[in-house]
């Protein structure tokens, strides 16, 4: 049996930043990063306020495990002698190093940014996405002792410099961290029982992450008991669209693994991890077949999704095993696929994604999925609907989702990642351009309140504080645009920034041209006709065909 020594101190973010950090890894089975400027700026508006933020844990196995460095080291860092694995904390780890860093790293050569950065309002004293105030960055660099930092938020911030020194930078520098550090104990010929047991901590600690982390564990045993060579290019398809298009390991080895026969409770059960490899051997499988046709599923599937949707990346959407039973149908077709059944597909993933057909029970719905999609020679909605509609009571996107009076904070990460993608496609659908004459794609437009966000702050003054936060992000005030014609228009009036866009472009992002419904005395009108217009588009859309 292995044993865990366990060390619980407190650093403080300086100390992480500096010495800490340079020997932090995530494991393969961890998902990339996922935060926003919302997620950055509540986690830097918490360690202002000194709330809890929750403790980093690191794993220190005294073995090579798969993994790559939170982030490229540009040498100035000392080089650690022993690197840890980060199993709870990346998503703040990574905020925390992109604030450092002015916003960008790169992570085993790929870049990792935020589409805009957060800053400190010293008009309103408070922390706030965007470009309005004093850049955090410069602010924790100043109160790190970088002499142009400092310099340069003198002089832009002379009156107060002495304030965003002490009260901002200082307070985040000198807040406090627990880091839990286990250290594996391995004995002579326990090498591979560190594994199991590194699951069983990382699903025990991280219950998002149970799945992802015990797939993981299945493909390293996959290379150990079966073939490397086989595991050595399976990974290598996904590292290839995990940078091309985030990717998720989860989904990918579900869709892997299932074509050599795995059951999906099946890979995500240690105690059955023995049997189900000796089944694998026991069917001599041709690896080279069943890779060469695993790419060219994902490869029809990515492609149908940007042709399509504008989805380039996976992040956008509620749940990656979303795609698994797509990729299981670009597998068995081994062929171009009709235009009528990509049109089923498609029609099947919105609906399915936006109603979250898998959020519980995973196991169990994905794999009668796969037995539907399997069975049938074309693409099989009626099947999956009728599958959907008996665990979900929905066939559709309900209007009510729509059209509701009491709005949806419909952006935020935890509750609104199906409405921003609902949008991507009704836009795209539409032939909406991002205001920059460009077509819309996700991963290079952002969230635009049509009505801005300090403008309704200031405007729904009889509104308490949660009201106004619903009906500020309210889906109906939400379009995609590109990022620096969001950070143009800043605070301005729609009565005054939207006389600059042609009726057609407005049209095409469903905004009534009815200039009486752009004042803020009428806002609540305009939110119903706009929710009206995005309903009769869903309709539209769902009832015609998809691919042309």
């Amino acid at each position: 049996m292995v044993m865990h020594k366990i060390k619980v101190d407190k650093q403080s973010i300086r100390t992480i930043l500096t010495q800490f950090a340079p020997a932090y890894r995530v494991p393969s089975f961890q998902r990339r990063f996922v935060w926003d400027e919302e997620d950055i700026k509540e986690l830097v508006d918490s360690i202002r306020k000194n709330y809890p933020i929750g403790a980093v844990i690191v794993w220190k196995p005294n073995k090579i495990f798969p993994s790559v460095p939170l982030f490229d080291s540009d040498g100035s860092l000392s080089t650690p002698t022993q690197v840890e694995y980060i199993i709870d904390g990346q998503q703040r780890l990574t905020s925390l190093i992109l604030v450092k860093n002015n916003w960008r790293i790169t992570r085993d050569g790929s870049p990792i940014d935020t589409i805009g950065q957060v800053s400190y309002n010293p008009a309103r004293n408070r922390i706030e996405k965007g470009k309005r105030g004093a850049d955090l960055s410069l602010i924790l660099n100043a109160a790190m002792g970088d002499f142009n930092s400092s310099n340069e938020l003198q002089k832009k911030y002379t009156a107060i410099a002495k304030r965003l020194y002490e009260d901002i930078g200082a307070k985040i520098l000198n807040y406090e961290i627990p880091i839990y550090e286990i250290e594996s104990l391995i004995s002579d010929g326990e090498e591979d029982i560190v594994s199991k047991e590194m699951a069983e901590i990382f699903t025990r600690i991280n219950s998002a992450g149970v799945k992802i982390g015990r797939l993981e564990m299945f493909l390293s045993f996959f290379a150990g008991g079966i073939a490397s060579d086989p595991k050595m290019q399976i990974t290598k398809i996904w590292e290839e669209y995990e940078k091309k298009m985030g990717l998720e390991l989860e989904p990918f080895l579900r869709f892997v693994f299932s074509n050599m026969g795995v059951k999906q409770n099946e890979l995500t059960k240690v105690k059955s991890f023995d049997q189900s490899l000796k089944n694998i051997r026991d069917q001599n499988i041709d690896f080279v077949a069943l890779i060469g046709r695993t790419k060219n599923a994902i490869r029809s599937a990515t492609a149908l999704l940007e042709s399509e949707i504008g989805i380039v990346d996976a992040g956008l959407l509620p749940s990656q095993n979303i795609l698994v039973p797509i990729f299981q149908y670009f597998y068995n077709k081994m062929k171009d696929a009709p235009n009528q059944e990509k049109n089923d597909a498609v029609k099947w993933f919105i609906i399915g994604s936006f109603n979250g057909v898998y959020s519980s029970s995973v196991d169990r719905k994905i794999e009668e999925d796969l037995k539907l999609v399997c069975q049938s020679d074309t693409f099989p909605i009626e099947d999956l609907m009728n599958h959907m509609h008996q665990i979900l009571h929905v066939r559709t996107i309900e209007k009510t989702d729509i059209m509701r009076r009491e709005w949806e904070d419909a952006f935020r990460r935890q509750n609104g990642t199906r409405h921003r993608m609902l949008l991507q496609w009704l836009l795209y659908r539409n032939d909406a351009d991002d205001w920059a004459g460009n077509k819309i794609i996700n991963n290079k437009v952002t969230a635009h309140h049509i009505f801005p966000q300090d403008y309704l702050d200031d405007g729904l003054k009889d509104s308490s504080d949660e009201e106004k936060e619903k009906l500020i992000h309210a889906f109906p005030n939400l379009t995609l645009v590109h990022h620096d014609v969001n950070a143009q228009i800043g605070s301005t009036p729609p009565m005054e920034y939207l006389v600059n866009f042609s009726n057609e472009t407005l049209e095409k992002h469903f905004i009534p041209l009815d200039r009486n419904l752009w004042k803020i005395s009428n806002y609540m009108t305009f939110l119903t006709k706009r929710a009206e217009k995005i309903c009769e588009q869903i309709e539209q859309n769902l009832s015609s065909a998809v691919v042309a």
